[in-house]
Formats: structure tokens, sequence, C-alpha cells
């Protein structure tokens, strides 16, 4: 054995924090980047989480040799690139590796306005929408959408929605038409306008919503075959009413076997 792998879903594990790792064995770190706290996990567009991935690493830095992250999707690129750059340097410094992030991937750009947008984003993260059409609500955080029925939804509130969405629309005419195209710049804009419009409309999405969730299903490539990943667009609705109906009607045909 040369390595072991470790991580969990949220914290550090206490245990290789608090023993010393067995003398010539490396401690890789597996970050989970990619699923939490959001369903669908990129359902939403870019899920940028600086503040709780530069905490999570100060934990293990000193006893990880490196990581090996994984990738769920292509939202979380820029999850990616953090903890790349965690790797490199071996500290839990996020400024430079945000920074050359914006101007690689968006040309040149405010990196004082842009890193507010994305902490914003990270204190509205949260949002989870899954079609559960009969489902029986046993907590006041769950409600059923009204624009997209048997859509159970979170109770959200959001800060600086606008806020950050001005910024993003600042930042929008300032780059190179190459960086506004760019499916990377897309998935932040969009998630950054999904965050604001839903926060306008008591968290229910209108047509305006229904149009960008279907250009991130366009971006991912989604199909509408990957529940976990896949927008909640009416598209997917119906696919997914199709998809349960006809595994109750296999299901039952298995009983009457």
């Amino acid at each position: 054995m040369k390595y072991i792998c470790v991580d969990s879903h949220n914290e550090f594990p206490e245990f290789p924090l608090n023993n010393r790792k067995p003398e010539g064995i490396k401690l890789i770190n597996f970050p989970e980047i990619s699923m939490w706290g959001m369903f669908p996990w990129g359902g939403f567009g870019a899920n940028p989480l600086p503040e709780r991935f530069r905490r999570l690493w100060k934990q293990a830095s000193d006893i990880c040799d490196g990581g090996f992250p994984y990738s769920e999707g292509i939202y979380e690129d820029f999850n990616k690139a953090l903890y790349a750059g965690f790797y490199w340097n071996g500290d839990n410094e996020i400024s430079e590796t945000m920074r050359e992030y914006f101007n690689y991937e968006f040309g040149s750009c405010d990196y004082d306005d842009l890193s507010k947008a994305i902490d914003i984003m990270e204190q509205n993260h949260g949002l989870y929408w899954q079609y559960k059409p009969g489902e029986k609500i046993t907590r006041k955080s769950l409600r059923f959408l009204k624009n997209k029925p048997g859509i159970l939804s979170t109770v959200k509130e959001y800060k600086n929605a606008r806020a950050c969405f001005d910024i993003l629309q600042a930042v929008d005419k300032k780059i190179p038409e190459w960086a506004e195209k760019s499916w990377r710049w897309r998935i932040l804009y969009l998630r950054g306008e999904i965050d604001m419009l839903l926060d306008e409309n008591n968290g229910e999405p209108d047509q305006k919503c229904e149009s960008i969730l279907k250009e991130l299903a366009g971006i991912y490539h989604a199909n509408n075959k990957m529940y976990r990943i896949n927008p909640v667009t009416d598209e997917f609705i119906a696919a997914e009413k199709k998809r349960m109906e006809t595994e109750k009607q296999k299901n039952s045909e298995i009983l009457e076997i």
C-alpha cells in the first residue's frame, strides 16, 4: 500500500487528524466538490464554494500529500481549479488561484467585484428541487412549487442576489466575446441570474428561469437522462414522470409473475 485516500462529505474525518498516519504511507485528499448542498447537483449552474473549501483544506493540509479531485459534471469546474491550487501551493490561500482562473478563463476582469459575486453565490448555496409528486411534507423547510407541479423545493431565503447579478452583468459587458460565450462563464452567469429571479419571485421559476434551465441543460448535454445533474426543465419533468410510470408498470408486471 502506497497511499490512503481520505475525506468525507462534510468535515474532514477526525481519526487521521488526531492520529499519526502509518509510516511510509501518503494521505491523498478526495474532496467533495460536486454533490454537497444542492439538488440537482449542477441543476442551477455553477456551484462555487471557495470559503468552504479553504476552511476544509486548512484542516488537512498539514497531513495530506496532495489529492485526487474528481468530477460529477462541468458545473464544478471552478471548484476543481481551487483544489488544484491547494495541492500545488500546499496552503489554503485561494486569492491567487481565483485571480489566475478569472484572467485565464474570462480575460482581464475586476477581481474584487467578481470574487464578491462568487461570495454571494456561496452564501446562497443550498437549493433543492426534486420531482416527488404526492410526497408528504413533514418539514416547514419544504414546499411544492406552484409553477412546476410535482417539484418539491426547499423554502429558501436569498441574500443580495440582485447585487450579485448586477456585478455579473457589469463583468459580462467588459470581458472579451470569446469569454462571454464560453460555457465556464455562462454557467456562472446563469447561476447568478437564477438566484436573482427566484429571490424576486418568492422562489417560483418563471418563463425566463425556464429558458435559463434549458440553456444549462444544453450546455451539459443532459438529455433528460440523469436526474441528479439535469436542470429541472418542464421537458425533464415530463420525461421523469414517464420514466416513473414505466418503472411502476414494470414492477407491477414482475409482481404478477
